[in-house]
């Protein structure tokens, strides 16, 4: 599938047609340009979240300095978030803005529910992960927490993409 340019999105209804064509879409036609033989482990570490016996594993690949990661965490019967809950980067990443979205989160819950959320820059080592959350008619991102999406338990599964810069 080829790279279609992003629009700007000035006075545009959001369709999901456009969603798919210019952030899917195009995030799968990053990917692909990486052979999946390029990608390798990384030790992912956590703030606010206890890995206690649950499965921790993140994998990163790079082109130049832009570097792609997926993290994936399940929960186990020792796992526990105790705050706001943030997760290095593989490498230091340049120095942005905290509002900067670098990743897409997504959590599912062990009975079967899935929620999605985003993954922001919040320092040159580390991001932090926010809920969609409804307020009134507006969706906002809320600070990933021991009950926000959910109560978190035994096989409730954490799964973070992005990209972002090297330093």
């Amino acid at each position: 599938m080829p790279w279609t340019t992003p629009r700007t999105w000035t006075a545009e209804t959001l369709t999901s047609t456009l969603m798919n064509t210019h952030l899917r879409d195009n995030e799968n036609y990053l990917y692909d340009q990486i052979s999946a033989s390029a990608w390798a482990t990384f030790p992912v570490s956590w703030a606010n979240l206890t890995v206690g016996d649950g499965t921790n594993t993140g994998w990163y690949a790079y082109a130049g300095k832009t570097t792609f990661f997926r993290i994936l965490f399940t929960f186990g019967s020792g796992s526990s978030i105790s705050g706001s809950v943030s997760v290095d980067y593989p490498y230091t990443a340049v120095a942005y803005g905290t509002t900067l979205q670098v990743g897409t989160l997504k959590m599912l819950d062990a009975t079967g529910n899935l929620y999605k959320g985003a993954v922001f820059h919040s320092s040159t080592t580390a991001m932090l992960l926010k809920a969609d959350s409804v307020s009134g008619s507006s969706i906002i991102e809320a600070v990933l927490s021991s009950s926000v999406p959910f109560t978190w338990a035994t096989s409730d599964q954490i799964l973070i993409h992005g990209f972002y810069e090297r330093a």
